[in-house]
């Protein structure tokens, strides 16, 4: 029985193991952070920015002439180390979506689930630092003068008198924490609907019947 559960386990692991999968290789193309902009200037749309993990797009054009006012510079994102990091960690990803699948309850088992929690936490906290850094490289010659700001990654600013920016995670942050998860809490929600069908069964199966409480009948000697 022992062997059973353990083989039926592993099945399930890798079960959720190729859906994590599925969910990692998707993130490679989706959205990695969105933010839009609501701008007096622009009463009828709202300016959207999407960064992915090569790329910016969106309304590039009309948000760096807002920057130019204010003295911001759009991100060149070809001058960013992280984006030649990006294919990596979806890699990374995915190799610690396998491991966690295959291996044995233990260190290399947690050891990946830690990696597949910390790779999308370390891009929310690389792009919160890129954030701060455009905040505070004011150029003192725009023409508008403005204190030095904040951009959150995650939610509502004021980044001037005219425009308000609400951000948050793209799509890709959201599929690498999803099969986080899968990887950590599937297998282990599954071991406790395991237990208890088998203690449901188990008490069935231990229930007396009905003929050995009332007990057979003594036997008549003629």
């Amino acid at each position: 029985m022992a062997a059973e559960g353990t083989k039926s386990d592993r099945i399930v692991r890798i079960v959720f193991g190729a859906v994590a999968a599925v969910l990692v290789v998707l993130a490679l193309s989706l959205p990695v952070w969105q933010a839009r902009l609501n701008v007096l200037q622009y009463p009828n749309r709202q300016l959207v920015l999407i960064a992915y993990g090569d790329r910016l797009e969106g309304d590039i054009d009309e948000i760096t002439i807002l920057n130019h006012y204010v003295g911001l510079e759009m991100f060149d994102m070809s001058e960013l180390f992280e984006t030649a990091l990006w294919i990596p960690a979806v890699v990374l990803a995915l190799t610690c979506v396998v491991v966690a699948s295959l291996a044995r309850p233990g260190w290399w088992r947690r050891g990946a689930l830690a990696i597949l929690w910390l790779i999308p936490i370390g891009v929310l906290v690389d792009v919160q630092f890129r954030l701060y850094e455009l905040g505070h490289s004011m150029d003192p010659a725009a023409p508008i003068d403005t204190d030095p700001f904040v951009p959150w990654v995650v939610g509502k600013v004021r980044v001037a008198s005219n425009v308000t920016t609400i951000a948050w995670p793209g799509e890709a942050l959201w599929c690498l924490f999803g099969a986080a998860a899968l990887m950590t809490f599937g297998p282990m929600y599954w071991g406790f609907v395991k237990e208890f069908v088998t203690a449901g069964k188990t008490g069935d199966d231990g229930a007396p019947s009905e003929a050995s409480d009332a007990g057979e009948p003594a036997a008549v000697a003629g």
